[in-house]
Parts: C-alpha cells; structure tokens; sequence
C-alpha cells in the first residue's frame, strides 16, 4: 500500500476525497472479508493486496482531508491531533481484536473487522461532506 498511495492520494486530488474514503475502506472491508473465505499463501497473498489497496486509498486521502479543513496557522497541529487518534485507534484496534478473538474466535474477530469497516464505508457516503476545495 505505500507505494500504490503515491497514486491514490493523487488521485484523491482529483476525483474527490470523499469517494477515496468510502470506497477504501469497502475495499478494506473485502480484503479482510477474503481472509476469512480464503485459505492457502496465494489466497491470503490477494486478501492481503486487496486490503492494502483499500489502505492506500483511506491512508493518504483522511490526512489530506484534514489539510483541507484546517486554517492554515492550525494546520500543524491539526495533522498532529488526528495523527495521535489514528496512530492511538490501530493500538486499541489491535487490542480490541485480539480481546474479540481470545473471547470467541478469530473469525469472529475478523468479522466483526469487516462490520466495522462498511459501517465507516457507509457513515462516510451519508455524513461526510467534501473537502477538496475545487469540488465543495
């Protein structure tokens, strides 16, 4: 994913950061979707890619939204703060699986993953207003 987010952020410059946002992160949703229905090396390796397609799309386009929606003189700080929530949200993500998982199965951990990332999918396509300023 962080050579294919050279693309997509781009990408998102273009096409808009709100259709980058909901369709990375149905594609996530697919890729962990896949691990669960897939066994075997090169069946995990397509999980994997397509998963790290759907990060490259959400990974650079969510700090660009940001970018859009700060003043410039906050800007700084700005990235800081959702730098610190995002990097925070993969410890306790990880935290919370693993807790899903030791409680019922890993597969269950997984798909609650997968409910997660559609929800946020979806919550983006309802709520989410466009950031790019040549497209608000």
């Amino acid at each position: 994913w962080g050579l294919v987010q050279l693309a997509t952020g781009t990408l998102s410059d273009r096409l808009g950061r709100k259709p980058a946002i909901a369709s990375g992160m149905a594609i996530q949703a697919l890729g962990v979707m896949l691990f669960l229905l897939l066994e075997g090396f090169r069946s995990w390796a397509l999980a994997a890619a397509v998963l790290g397609l759907g990060t490259a799309l959400v990974y650079p386009t969510l700090l660009a939204v940001v970018s859009d929606i700060a003043e410039p003189r906050w800007r700084a700080s700005s990235v800081g703060v959702y730098r610190l929530w995002r990097d925070s949200g993969f410890a306790w993500g990880a935290l919370l699986t693993g807790l899903l998982a030791d409680a019922f199965t890993f597969s269950w951990a997984l798909s609650f993953m997968v409910l997660i990332s559609l929800g946020s999918a979806f919550y983006v396509v309802r709520y989410m207003s466009e950031t790019l300023p040549s497209r608000r």
